[in-house]
């Protein structure tokens, strides 16, 4: 997760602000939240701060407040991309033949200055069978990344009750093995208006993220 700094590092502990979502203050942070559920956000750094959330506040506040369901028919919003990682400039790697000589110029260093060695140096005969077989372990490793995202929500209500669904699922291929990423994030919210200066809101979210 990104590292986020509103007055500075105060402490040797926690610096990091409070997090307020919805009305609620919770220890995680933008994170935990689809970008595209976030209706605005507004940063509190003085004592403002502190005179509604006390000592928790010390660090900032950032209060997040999420999309609402709107009165109106159903409402489906659908968005996806797919793009792919490439190296644009990768490092020109040694030959074997390159990389022997250089461990032999290394070694013959090391003898020079008196230290013992035990290394095997590369006769010329190995030498020359290196100039014909060689292999670049990078083009191995890396591999062209594809990294895929989709956003469906699905919103609307009448005048007493309205609601709002959202779900967003990431997938991110690593250009070495091990590196993907797989997050996925849904919202729930409802709207409830019981009588003109009676209105309840009800909110849920979820969020999970694993790599292999």
């Amino acid at each position: 997760s990104a590292t986020v700094r509103i007055r500075g590092i105060g402490t040797l502990n926690n610096n990091d602000p409070l997090f307020v979502i919805d009305g609620v203050p919770t220890r995680g942070g933008m994170h935990e939240l689809n970008s595209n559920d976030i209706e605005n956000i507004q940063v509190l750094k003085d004592a403002s701060a502190a005179s509604i959330y006390g000592s928790r506040a010390a660090n900032g506040v950032i209060i997040i407040t999420t999309k609402k369901g709107k009165e109106g028919k159903v409402s489906v919003n659908y968005s996806g991309s797919v793009g792919f990682s490439q190296g644009v400039h990768m490092p020109d790697m040694m030959t074997a033949y390159q990389q022997a000589t250089a461990l032999n110029d290394m070694w013959r260093e090391e003898q020079r200055s008196g230290s013992e060695s035990t290394y095997t140096f590369f006769s010329e005969q190995e030498l020359n069978d290196m100039k014909n077989v060689d292999y670049n372990w990078l083009d191995e490793a890396w591999k062209t990344a594809i990294n895929t995202r989709h956003v469906l929500n699905v919103s609307g209500g009448t005048e007493k009750v309205r609601y709002f669904i959202g779900g967003a699922y990431m997938y991110s291929d690593g250009n070495f093995s091990n590196l993907d990423v797989d997050r996925f994030s849904t919202r729930m919210g409802l709207d409830v208006s019981f009588t003109k200066d009676l209105k309840a809101s009800f909110n849920m979210s979820y969020a999970t993220k694993s790599t292999n």
